[in-house]
């Protein structure tokens, strides 16, 4: 990770902490899981209670959130920042998914008697299938 999350590009204001790969790294998996749980745990209440228009609300919302946040980081990083944007967000977004593979090749055996691990496990395969489609479309 080349970036440092500093406001000044000068060397004498930047702040040990936010320029450690291993803290910009932590920072962001943090907030992915965050977002990841708020995202569950607001589609389980919305959909168990069959208000679905408050959960579509919020897909679009986020959608269009992510986007936005996308476009900004990569701008802000090459006007403000310091380091490589793309290669950034590449980087995280690569690890995490490691992380959740790791994560699942311990829940499917160990708790195949859950029926939440096991929709867990239903949707990686199912996401796992998506990407490689997806992949294949691309390539082909």
């Amino acid at each position: 990770l080349e970036i440092c999350l500093t406001w000044d590009k000068t060397p004498a204001f930047r702040h040990p902490v936010l320029c450690n790969r291993f803290m910009v790294f932590g920072m962001a998996t943090v907030a992915i899981i965050v977002f990841a749980f708020t995202t569950i745990v607001l589609r389980h209440h919305w959909l168990e209670r069959a208000r679905h228009k408050p959960w579509r609300i919020y897909v679009w919302v986020t959608t269009c959130g992510m986007l936005i946040f996308l476009i900004f980081f990569f701008v802000a990083v090459q006007k403000v920042l310091t380091g490589r944007a793309i290669d950034t967000v590449l980087l995280v977004m690569y690890a995490n998914f490691n992380l959740l593979i790791a994560f699942h090749k311990i829940v499917t055996p160990v708790f195949s008697q859950n029926n939440t691990m096991r929709a867990f496990s239903d949707w990686f395969f199912y996401l796992v299938d998506t990407l490689v489609g997806y992949l294949m479309f691309i390539v082909l």
